[in-house]
């Protein structure tokens, strides 16, 4: 049997969708940029690396409701407000190097 989700549950799911979504895209973007490679110049690597910033702002912001502890560690490691609705172009970071969020294991 199928069974319809419907209310808050589907509204949960469609975000969580929406999260995979823009981390397929960021990941879709270090593939296609490649800044590992040799043959790019450091202008080129800071621009991705910019935009993968303002990208994953974006994504803690999403993880909010589900993960509010790694959101908020998320936005500080970068240096952004923690209260932020939007990270945007103007958005300044700032990298901490600090503990992995996630050790490996």
């Amino acid at each position: 049997p199928s069974y319809i989700v419907t209310g808050p549950f589907e509204l949960l799911r469609e975000n969580l969708e929406r999260i995979w979504q823009a981390l397929s895209v960021a990941d879709k973007y270090i593939e296609d940029g490649k800044p590992w490679q040799k043959d790019i110049n450091a202008e080129q690597v800071k621009n991705i690396l910019a935009l993968l910033v303002l990208y994953l702002g974006n994504i803690a912001i999403g993880l909010r409701p589900f993960l509010p502890d790694t959101s908020k560690k998320i936005l500080e490691r970068f240096g952004f407000s923690v209260g932020a609705k939007h990270i945007d172009i103007g958005s300044k970071a700032i990298l901490k190097a600090e503990v992995p969020l996630f050790p490996r294991i």
